[in-house]
């Protein structure tokens, strides 16, 4: 009997509590709408002399909206799509989730992907104790979650990966961050991002590790003989690493499938790049595969530009919107610990720096002279011959910019399928709203490419060639095209 106890405290909770919610919808749909329109760069782009009239219409049907919504999933659709009005994906409503070690229910306003299931930590260890376990069952772990693996009730096949704990304070325990489903030997899986986008993906077992594809946990206290080193499996099967590979004798394939690093990361990438340097060097064809980068910093990439170059870089700059509420997040987000830490005249730059802003206060503005900068290099490599760069719809922000800026060069064409379209504007600040568990995110800076009527969010970068079949093998097939195809310049 001991072992079907643990069903029991399976329930999916009720994820809408707005009704009980002390913040009203109408009142944090009039909080976010002047948040926008007092700190958004993109609002005098976006709503114009043109479309005003429509745009003030649409706005009011969206308060009487909000003052009538009765549940978080109607008010978030409500807000949600006011805010999609901009085609801006960095400027969204944020949920945190507070972190709650008794398995109750913790009130959202938007409906959550993840199941949240009632359970303590106690109860799923008396199960793991008492019960004849699947093979997937138990404790894993990462750098950022402990979970638990568990069996459903009443579905022997299906089994719930339960976050006990997380680095990431937008996860609570008893939210599932994966979901498997066994198919012979492998399990299909629908796995939860950090921020709860979810991914269907398989996982297996290897040993005392759970391979999930994009994510991998090690099994706590694993004692069924030699194991494997986790850090290096994870890393070396972790296609999101950057990675230059030789598949072919007269191909390289760099994959930049995570520009989400840091200044440490362009390091090792740079290194990389120095290691194959004598390689590259003689390499004709090369794919870039920008597939699935959510981006980050495109400075990681930079040091592809000497072989991608034969006509100037543009280095879009940004204007920015210098309300004063945005001036004090940019600086305490982005800057404050720097600062603190350095000496006077670095204190002295941020200082002036911030000193002009508030002389332009509400302003937007922009601290560059041109649109854009220009890279320039003293002349073209002779290899590579040809780069494809391969995107896909899961291609945005940084990502988007490095096939943007790569696109300059007569070398290049993108391939694919249209991008995320997020990457008209940068430097993201988080705001809090008037419900305390809601954070609305504005960009600081719009990039300058507007001036030139140009922008990506609505349509994401629309490939030279696009590839329409997703199960193809899409390397293959840039390879071939570049031995047959002619470069579009």
């Amino acid at each position: 009997m001991k072992t079907v106890l643990l069903f029991f405290f399976f329930a999916l909770t009720d994820c809408f509590s707005f009704a009980q919610s002390t913040c009203g919808c109408d009142s944090l749909f009039t909080d976010i709408k002047k948040k926008v329109t007092d700190n958004y760069p993109g609002y005098s782009f976006k709503v114009t002399k043109e479309n005003e009239i429509s745009f003030q219409a649409f706005t009011n049907s969206v308060t009487i909206a909000s003052k009538n919504a009765t549940s978080d999933s109607s008010c978030f659709v409500v807000i949600k799509k006011w805010l999609s009005f901009f085609h801006d994906h960095h400027l969204s409503m944020r949920i945190k989730t507070s972190k709650n070690g008794s398995g109750k229910s913790v009130p959202s306003i938007t409906p959550a992907t993840p199941l949240k299931i009632s359970i303590t930590a106690q109860e799923i260890a008396n199960y793991f104790s008492s019960a004849q376990l699947n093979a997937v069952e138990g404790y894993w772990r990462n750098d950022n979650y402990q979970v638990a693996v568990v069996k459903r009730k009443n579905s022997p096949d299906i089994f719930d990966g339960i976050v006990l704990s997380s680095s990431n304070e937008d996860w609570a325990m008893g939210e599932t961050k994966f979901i498997l489903t066994r198919q012979k030997n492998i399990f299909q899986c629908i796995y939860f991002t950090g921020d709860k986008t979810p991914f269907k993906k398989k996982a297996f077992i290897t040993k005392n590790i759970l391979d999930i594809e994009i994510a991998f946990f090690e099994r706590e206290n694993y004692s069924a003989g030699d194991k494997l080193n986790f850090t290096e499996y994870s890393y070396n099967r972790d296609t999101n690493n950057p990675a230059i590979l030789f598949p072919k004798k007269d191909l390289a394939l760099i994959r930049l499938k995570d520009a989400s690093l840091g200044q440490g990361e362009k390091i090792v990438f740079d290194s990389i790049i120095n290691t194959n340097k004598e390689v590259l060097n003689k390499t004709p064809y090369w794919i870039i595969d920008l597939r699935d980068n959510e981006g980050g910093d495109v400075s990681i990439a930079t040091g592809l530009f000497p072989y991608i170059y034969t006509d100037p870089i543009l280095d879009w700059n940004t204007v920015k919107k210098t309300s004063e509420s945005n001036i004090t997040t940019w600086f305490d987000t982005y800057i404050k610990n720097y600062y603190e830490n350095s000496d006077s005249t670095v204190k002295d730059y941020y200082d002036k720096k911030m000193a002009n802003w508030r002389l332009h206060a509400n302003e937007l503005y922009a601290d560059d002279k041109n649109a854009a900068d220009t890279i320039v290099f003293e002349k073209a490599t002779s290899f590579p011959k040809k780069i494809i760069i391969l995107i896909n719809k899961n291609t945005a922000s940084s990502g988007e910019l490095f096939a943007i800026m790569s696109s300059s060069s007569k070398k290049v064409e993108i391939h694919g399928e249209n991008s995320a379209g997020i990457i008209d504007s940068d430097n993201i600040l988080t705001y809090t709203t008037s419900c305390s568990n809601v954070k609305l995110t504005i960009p600081f800076g719009i990039r300058r490419w507007f001036e030139k009527g140009i922008s990506y969010d609505k349509t994401g970068i629309i490939p030279y060639k696009k590839y329409g079949n997703t199960n193809e093998n899409w390397i293959e097939k840039a390879y071939l095209y570049m031995q047959t195809g002619v470069n579009r310049k």
